[in-house]
């Protein structure tokens, strides 16, 4: 039987979920796993790591492109932005 929790008087709404799972192709894989690694590269050795205020998102951003724009980290270049951000 699936259960209803009740929201409002007039309103019920059941409850779902679903589970997916997917198998990528090795070159998808590698993809990933570089996106995986450039993300904790960026989060552990950023100069603008989240504090307990935080960061404004534009200030952020402009000190991911400057860092990007580095050579030294030139090759961050070869993922998305997206999860960098």
């Amino acid at each position: 039987m699936i259960s209803y929790p009740r929201i409002f008087d007039h309103v019920w709404v059941p409850r779902r979920a679903f589970r997916y799972r997917f198998h990528p192709t090795p070159q998808q894989a590698g993809l990933l796993n570089r996106t995986f690694g450039c993300v904790r590269y960026v989060y552990r050795r950023s100069p603008w790591r989240p504090t307990s205020r935080g960061t404004p998102l534009l200030r952020r951003d402009r000190a991911l492109t400057a860092f990007k724009a580095d050579l030294e980290h030139a090759w961050l270049q070869e993922v998305s932005s997206v999860p960098l951000q």
